[in-house]
């Protein structure tokens, strides 16, 4: 049986890990190795790992970020095989057996990913199945499709080492959506193939790491811009749909500084936006309208359209469609 390294990063945040664990170890797949990378935490991380420190690899460093660390569990992992999970998710049980048999019967792949469950910390027996696009596509078309949604979860997916080896490691020099870059590279330069068999769930409905949307937006410009500008080829066959990928995440990304009270910032998002990418032109139009009135004035405006549509359109459409 060839060595999984599941590896999970850690910072200050202990109440889900155990649960986390208890997942990996709860795998009907059992030669693999637990690597917990705790990222410079202040709190008593180590004290919760205690129970399990004679079943995990426990690394630690100065707070880098995300990237960072999982750069450092991956330098310090054995397996033929990688996963990775996040700290406050689940592994499905047999994510581990379902994934590793792909690759071992197919040499020719790099890795492996499926659909995942979203839950709630308050009800985790509920759980929300979703899926992914890239499952109803050739895989030909998988770094497209990644491209244009990117719509997987990190502990989805089951990596060889020598697909990381090939790509290279996590790019350090973003604070979010790094792993996006990742996952985009795999697609670009390694083959991958879909499991139907669910893997992973994960866990909604608190706050993430992740929900700075203004990093986001931007991280993730800067990611498709540069896969586009390292694969010419691709963006030739991406065409006029990466223009539209890029001209919504400014768009998007104009709301959210907007949102933020950033008008001036939002402003220069959505005149580039209407320049560049005029198949926007509409919601772009509306919003530097409402960069004009001032946040205050244009939440009025959004509030009263709310109501109206509520209270009366949704209900004349639901009666006109019922006469039709």
């Amino acid at each position: 049986m060839s060595l999984v390294s599941v590896i999970i990063i850690v910072y200050n945040r202990s109440e889900f890990i155990c649960e986390a664990i208890d997942s990996i170890l709860a795998q009907t797949y059992k030669n693999y190795e637990i690597i917990i990378v705790d990222d410079g935490s202040t709190s008593e991380i180590k004290q919760v790992l205690k129970p399990y420190r004679f079943k995990i690899k426990y690394l630690y460093q100065t707070n880098k970020g995300l990237a960072s660390a999982r750069n450092f569990g991956l330098k310090n992992s054995s397996g033929k095989y990688i996963s990775f999970l996040d700290d406050d998710d689940h592994f499905e049980p047999e994510k581990l057996e379902k994934q590793v048999r792909i690759l071992e019967d197919n040499p020719h792949l790099g890795f492996v990913f499926s659909d995942y469950y979203l839950f709630d910390t308050y009800h985790p027996k509920r759980k929300k199945l979703i899926l992914t696009r890239l499952g109803n596509i050739p895989s030909s078309e998988f770094a497209k499709g990644y491209f244009l949604h990117h719509d997987l979860a990190v502990s989805s997916f089951l990596v060889r080492q020598k697909s990381v080896e090939k790509i290279g490691v996590f790019d350090e020099r973003l604070y979010v959506t790094e792993d996006v870059d990742f996952w985009q590279r795999l697609f670009l330069h390694d083959q991958g193939e879909y499991s139907s068999y669910t893997s992973t769930k994960v866990r909604g409905g608190i706050n993430r790491m992740s929900q700075n949307r203004i990093v986001i937006y931007e991280n993730l410009i800067v990611n498709l811009k540069r896969a586009l500008d390292n694969n010419p080829d691709f963006a030739k066959e991406l065409g006029v749909l990466a223009d539209k990928k890029i001209g919504k995440l400014h768009y998007w990304l104009g709301r959210a500084l907007f949102e933020s009270n950033l008008i001036s910032q939002a402003r220069r998002e959505f005149v580039f936006c209407a320049k560049s990418y005029p198949m926007l032109i509409k919601k772009v139009y509306l919003y530097l309208f409402f960069c004009v009135l001032g946040k205050t004035r244009a939440n009025v405006i959004l509030k009263f359209w709310r109501f109206l549509w509520n209270h009366f359109i949704k209900k004349y459409r639901r009666s006109y469609i019922s006469r039709s």
